[in-house]
């Protein structure tokens, strides 16, 4: 499929072609500015970290992204990272929405790592919502959700 049969994107999203790999494209939408007042996790960029349980929360990820078109979609957004009292679970949320978790063991991990940076609320981190092509070039699955999460995690303060 060539640029110029895939359709303009109503959402915003731009149409990139693939450095790797010439003659693919993909939908992205622009980095989105910090969340105000909430201190953030800066990472390494490169959104490596997967949120298994998120698989559960397709249909709340696919209204944050705009849902799956013929080429693959890179949502980027900011999430909430918001630990559960007792510290041994902690919610993503994007637009107020519940949309994954964090696994149990980084739970821990990243619950203490926050407390020793002097955290004990709410933290912002970068996140990308990724949808499977639907269409022509279809590919199997549906939405996935990476954050840009790697320990030791470093913090930059609100803004």
């Amino acid at each position: 499929m060539t640029r110029s049969e895939i359709p303009a994107d109503p959402y915003g999203y731009e149409l990139i072609e693939s450095r790797s790999h010439p003659g693919n494209h993909f939908y992205r939408n622009p980095l989105p500015p910090a969340l105000p007042n909430i201190p953030a996790i800066f990472g390494d960029g490169l959104c490596a970290y997967e949120a298994k349980s998120a698989f559960h929360y397709g249909d709340e990820l696919a209204a944050i992204a705009g849902q799956r078109r013929v080429a693959p979609i890179f949502f980027r957004t900011n999430c909430i990272l918001r630990a559960d009292k007792d510290r041994t679970a902690v919610e993503i949320l994007i637009a107020g929405r519940r949309v994954g978790y964090i696994a149990e063991a980084d739970a821990r991990r990243l619950a203490l790592e926050l407390r020793a940076a002097g955290v004990d609320g709410d933290v912002q981190c970068r996140a990308e919502i990724r949808g499977a092509a639907v269409g022509p070039i279809a590919k199997p699955g549906g939405f996935r959700l990476n954050l840009d999460l790697s320990f030791p995690i470093r913090i930059l303060p609100a803004t």
